[in-house]
């Protein structure tokens, strides 16, 4: 047994410190999925402060669908991979 990497003091087997390091690995992955949303979002910011700036004219129903989508679709496909993982990880467990 080995010191556990979330509950320091607590005693774990190899089983159970495998789930832990697969649950941080898990995370890990949907942050930096998350953080990849939100470039996606500043650089389709920027893009249309491009437009606006050299004069053009921007659709604003066309431009809240693009944001909305990039958020938006990207929440709800979150979700469904953090149920699979606690899904996978209680099963495991």
């Amino acid at each position: 047994m080995v010191e556990s990497m979330k509950t320091p003091g607590k005693m774990v087997t190899k089983p159970q410190l495998q789930i832990e390091v697969d649950t941080f690995l898990a995370e890990t992955k949907l942050k930096f999925e998350e953080l990849n949303r939100q470039d996606a979002f500043k650089k389709q910011l920027f893009e249309y402060a491009l437009v606006i700036a050299e004069g053009g004219t921007l659709n604003p129903v066309g431009v809240a669908v693009s944001l909305f989508g990039i958020l938006g679709i990207g929440a709800i496909a979150d979700n469904r991979r953090k149920d699979g993982v606690i899904k996978g990880l209680k099963q495991n467990a």
